[in-house]
């Protein structure tokens, strides 16, 4: 996957490389965030169109530069032990930056089946549990922006050996809440 520069004449469309990020650093704040701000009144909920360019959906940004992630909508599908699969599996390369979608405190923990996983509560009361992390750039009980660098995609885990991925899920009520099909979300800021 490649990553274009970001293009003057069309600086809506949130991609970039990173040496090219309009705050001048590197891996950091990789969106536009107000320049490509939308609403997706049913991404959050029970579905939406998706298909966006980066940017934002209902205040939440891509947890990869977009572009550089390919998924599909895997939610639903079984899973082993007869469980079904809560979330959807963002691949990306090895070591690929995962930032945080949201604002919010995040807690760490390697464990289960995510093993080195996050969780991220935003200050929207909605929580983002990210797993199969190849190792944090935050430590627990941390606060961070939207945007945020917090861990590196990997295959810990259950998903040891498979291609490196981030396994999303989101809870709009917060953490113990119900989870949501995060695909729609996700294509619509990520693609």
């Amino acid at each position: 996957m490649q990553m274009r520069a970001l293009d003057p004449s069309n600086s809506g469309t949130g991609r970039w490389t990173a040496d090219a990020a309009p705050d001048g650093k590197t891996g950091s704040h990789h969106h536009a965030k107000a320049a490509n701000s939308r609403s997706c009144g049913e991404c959050l909920s029970s579905g939406g169109s998706g298909g966006g360019s980066g940017g934002t959906v209902d205040g939440v940004i891509c947890p990869f530069t977009p572009g550089r992630t390919q998924f599909t909508n895997s939610f639903g599908a079984p899973r082993s032990g007869g469980r079904s699969h809560r979330g959807t599996d963002m691949f990306a390369p090895w070591d690929e930056p995962v930032y945080a979608v949201e604002s919010g405190t995040v807690s760490t923990a390697n464990r289960g089946l995510g093993a080195k996983q996050i969780i991220l509560r935003a200050s929207s009361g909605r929580s983002y549990y990210y797993a199969h992390l190849n190792g944090f750039n935050v430590g627990n009980g941390a606060t961070v922006s939207q945007g945020d660098l917090i861990g590196f995609n990997g295959d810990s885990g259950n998903a040891a050996g498979t291609s490196p991925h981030v396994h999303l899920q989101i809870y709009p009520s917060g953490a113990g809440g119900g989870v949501i099909n995060p695909y729609y979300t996700m294509a619509g800021v990520c693609f």
